[in-house]
């Protein structure tokens, strides 16, 4: 892990490892957490728009996010991320590129994003 003066980063694998992050992170007052749900296009060693979480470890943050009624941001590229993202409960996808128009649909019904 290494801190900066506004952000934390972490390189974290099982679900449990990310609900532990978050609540840290909360208890340290941050007001919002952002995931990185897919690779980026400039992240050196990724896979652009591949995806960087599984499905319960964007839900593990989620969860212990809005349980106090803090937001939660994804990085998502790859069409895969995003709708696991809004699956999850997202608050805001960043960026989205590869999102059609016929895969989005079905997940933004009123209220889910």
């Amino acid at each position: 892990m290494r801190r900066t003066d506004a952000i934390d980063f972490a390189i974290l694998q099982r679900a449990q490892e990310f609900r532990l992050r978050a609540e840290e992170l909360i208890d340290n007052d941050s007001d919002l957490l952002k995931v990185i749900a897919s690779g980026a296009v400039l992240a050196y060693g990724g896979v652009p728009g591949a995806p960087e979480m599984t499905q319960e470890q964007i839900t593990a943050v989620t969860d212990i996010a809005h349980a106090v009624d803090r937001k939660v941001a994804a990085h998502a590229h790859g069409a895969e991320s995003i709708l696991m993202a809004i699956s999850s409960g997202a608050d805001t996808i960043e960026h989205a590129p590869d999102l059609d128009d016929a895969r989005i649909a079905p997940p933004l019904k009123p209220g889910n994003v």
